[in-house]
């Protein structure tokens, strides 16, 4: 091997080296701007709507295979959700000064 392949040979490293060393430094700087907080936000955010619309779409699924389920749950939440108005209004109709005392005189026989 002569002298000039050898100078060949070393420029020929040194370009590859340049070459990796530009490779490595893009893929540091995509993997800081991956990790920077605003985009992992966004990465998250992102594939929590896309499995909330893949959930979605499986409910919806069963619910048109099973339409009495969604009636007993949809009723369970409707009695969740008024149960505790409904209650209050009971309340307040009983304190309204009526009270089962002011019916003792009445003749519930007849």
């Amino acid at each position: 091997m002569g002298k000039n392949d050898n100078i060949t040979s070393l420029r020929n490293l040194s370009a590859a080296r340049k070459v990796r060393h530009e490779q490595f430094s893009k893929s540091l700087n995509n993997i800081r701007t991956e990790l920077k907080p605003d985009n992992l936000m966004d990465r998250i955010s992102k594939s929590t709507k896309e499995r909330a619309a893949v959930m979605g779409d499986k409910i919806g699924d069963k619910a048109r295979s099973n339409p009495a389920a969604i009636l007993a749950i949809g009723g369970a939440v409707l009695t969740a959700a008024l149960y505790q108005p409904v209650k209050s209004a009971i309340k307040r109709l009983g304190d309204d000064g009526d009270s089962e005392a002011d019916y003792d005189d009445i003749d519930w026989s007849a």
